[in-house]
């Protein structure tokens, strides 16, 4: 389909996307204050011409020569997390031309934190992949090696794993936490990550092409921004930074979120539930 605003192409699956509950005794389509992840695309509604001009962009960017950066920009709480989890990421999964890595998160270590890290997330993409690498072997790469150099070796064997002619995508999900400098080791990992990861895409190895993703706070944008025209102007490489900013969904796309996520259980929704969460807005999207 063509996005009717933008003018990207995307294509729209027909085929269900799963919906895998976290309670399978009391399934539940709806995660309360919790984001949405991978196992609940099949019930995440209300953001489908997001989701299209996003996946237009995306692929854009993979198919010309520039920008290879993308964010999602939002208020607090609009659901930044989910429409990355489980609305980009499943439909990535199911493109030939990008092979979607790992969604990192920078508050417990944005390379050596259990949940969220690159060292750890890697290892079990390697597995789905079908190849097993422990998180330590991985984490020996970077002995004796500057974080680039570390990088370019592993972003090479994933790129070896996801077959030739895919562009590998990476996220950051809240990379506000990138600049939250109360744990100043944590702030300085975060840095030289960051700080690595662009110069590899201002020079990428041979056969290494990739996308990097950010969701971020609309009121925490300005450090990104700044780190990402640095970025720019020392790779003195052309094209500016996609930014895709989204607020709060709207009424007209609501009965979606409170009706929509019901039907895989073949059930009614509860209209008071959904109108107590509606007056919450922190549920659905």
């Amino acid at each position: 389909v063509r996005h009717r605003a933008t003018g990207h192409l995307a294509i729209v699956h027909v085929k269900p996307l799963a919906w895998r509950p976290r309670d399978l005794a009391r399934p539940s389509p709806y995660p309360g204050l919790e984001a949405f992840t991978e196992n609940d695309a099949g019930v995440f509604f209300g953001r489908e011409s997001r989701l299209a001009e996003a996946l237009g962009i995306v692929d854009g960017l993979r198919r010309r020569d520039g920008s290879r950066v993308f964010t999602i920009i939002a208020p607090s709480g609009v659901g930044k997390s989910s429409f990355l989890r489980a609305g980009l990421w499943p439909r990535f999964a199911r493109q030939s031309g990008v092979a979607p890595l790992v969604i990192l998160r920078p508050g417990a270590g944005i390379m050596s934190g259990r949940e969220g890290g690159l060292i750890h997330s890697l290892a079990d993409w390697f597995r789905r992949a079908g190849q097993t690498v422990a998180a330590g072997d991985l984490r020996s790469r970077f002995s004796g090696r500057s974080t680039q150099e570390a990088l370019a070796l592993l972003l090479t064997d994933a790129a070896h794993a996801a077959g030739e002619g895919r562009t590998m995508i990476l996220a950051i999900d809240q990379a506000e936490e990138l600049f939250d400098a109360a744990d100043q080791a944590k702030a300085k990992e975060a840095r030289e990550f960051l700080d690595a990861l662009l110069a590899l895409l201002a020079t990428p190895r041979d056969g290494v092409e990739f996308l990097l993703m950010f969701t971020i706070r609309a009121d925490s944008y300005d450090p990104l921004a700044a780190v990402l025209a640095h970025a720019s102007d020392v790779a003195e490489k052309g094209g500016a930074a996609r930014r895709l900013e989204f607020i709060a969904v709207g009424s007209r796309h609501f009965s979606q979120i409170t009706a929509r996520p019901c039907s895989p259980l073949r059930v009614r929704p509860d209209v008071r539930h959904a109108r107590g969460m509606r007056r919450r807005r922190c549920i659905v999207i």
